[in-house]
């Protein structure tokens, strides 16, 4: 499904579905991303990374920051809060 976006200009934008990749480095750790970009070294990533200690579960975003500003291929060097 498609979302219009500037009809005044006759241009028309479409909103693509993102690629998503999930790595689970293991059964304690996952990292989850999405980007519309499919180059994994490019900062066009959303990144999150799920992890359980002590049998909590937690999530965070590099530095906390969910926007898509990261590349997947530095997912795992990236300070998650």
């Amino acid at each position: 499904m498609a979302d219009f976006n500037n009809f005044n200009d006759n241009v028309k934008i479409y909103n693509l579905e993102p690629y998503v990749y999930i790595d689970g480095l293991s059964g304690t750790t996952r990292y989850v991303g999405a980007s519309v970009n499919n180059d994994i070294n490019k900062p066009t990533w959303k990144i999150k990374k799920e992890w359980v200690t002590s049998n909590i579960q937690y999530m965070g975003f590099p530095n906390g920051d969910q926007s898509n500003n990261y590349a997947w291929s530095g997912r795992t060097g990236y300070t998650y809060r």
